[in-house]
């Protein structure tokens, strides 16, 4: 009797512990609208979860779900979607549809007794998802006024590009930085593509994790000591800046020059002296590992110098919440 009470007692833990040791990411529960619920016990609410992501295939799976550091409970999705009934209040989940998306978890979502709370999901696969490179720039400063020709070979599909792009960008480059296209004068060429990446782990990847009060001066402090310029720092961190401070917490990890192969390759001629290439990945971060502080390489800006930053906002693994 003792030996089978531990048993029942051990498999318990596991079930309550199972969830800790999945790779997990905040996902967005996005608040759609609350409704008036009839014939609910005294002081209950029903919250309405609908996954907006899944493949069809999972949209009838058995789900895990747990709430409030709670037992494991599964679930039967219908269509993708699934009803939850708990008494009113502030109540967190964290819910596991299978191996093919990370676990995700959510932060205190209010209910109301008599009322149905409708929330849609957004879930990220373990692989393969679709990421949005953004705003990759680039300037060329020439030694004296020369013809250009630049190509980037994104790997994934051209989202967006400008000046247009047409196999090719042409044009009269200038020290100033001016670059003369078909009669128009451009201060940089802007490129967006989406390809396929993996979530960001920050204990397999060297980097940084900031605080949403101290991102820009993250941002310039990391930007002066490669050598950005005062008005390319600027570019890059009004459009960065913003963004990320909307997190209470990011992760942060830089690619430079050969690295950034593997977003796209780009061929310049004449060849400068010097092609500098620096690009951000980042994400909110909910975990408390502290990861491998990244090295970062000066840039050399002797010469005909040609410098490109872009970057991507990528879910972030957080391995290190507990139930």
């Amino acid at each position: 009797m003792m030996k089978s009470t531990y048993l029942l007692l051990l498999f318990l833990l596991i079930s309550m512990i199972s969830f800790a040791e999945e790779k997990r990411i905040a996902a967005n529960f996005i608040f759609e609208k609350s409704e008036p619920a009839s014939g609910l016990p005294v002081n209950t609410g029903v919250y309405h979860f609908k996954f907006s992501d899944l493949d069809k295939v999972d949209l009838s799976a058995r789900i895990t779900l747990s709430c409030d550091d709670g037992m494991n409970e599964t679930i039967q999705l219908k269509k993708g979607a699934f009803e939850y009934q708990v008494t009113e209040g502030s109540h967190r989940f964290v819910i596991y549809v299978n191996d093919n998306y990370f676990e995700v978890y959510s932060h205190n979502l209010p209910l109301v007794a008599n009322e149905k709370h409708y929330y849609s999901i957004r879930t990220f696969r373990t692989e393969g998802m679709q990421i949005e490179v953004d705003k990759p720039i680039i300037y060329l400063y020439p030694e004296s006024t020369a013809t250009f020709e630049v190509n980037v070979e994104a790997k994934g599909e051209m989202a967006f590009t400008y000046p247009p792009y047409n196999e090719n960008w042409t044009g009269t480059m200038h020290p100033n930085g001016n670059l003369e296209i078909e009669g128009e004068v451009y201060k940089y060429l802007f490129w967006e593509s989406k390809q396929e990446m993996d979530a960001l782990n920050p204990k397999e990847t060297a980097g940084f994790v900031v605080t949403s009060d101290n991102i820009t001066s993250f941002l310039e402090e990391k930007l002066n000591y490669v050598g950005f310029t005062a008005s390319e720092r600027a570019d890059f961190i009004t459009f960065w800046g913003p963004q990320m401070q909307k997190e209470e917490q990011v992760f942060v990890t830089f690619h430079q020059d050969l690295d950034c192969n593997a977003f796209a390759e780009l061929n310049i001629s004449p060849a400068p002296d010097n092609l500098h290439r620096f690009y951000m990945s980042w994400g909110a971060y909910d975990g408390n590992h502290i990861p491998k502080a990244q090295e970062l390489t000066p840039f050399q800006r002797e010469g005909f110098t040609a410098i490109e930053w872009g970057g991507q906002e990528i879910p972030t693994i957080s391995n290190t919440l507990s139930l």
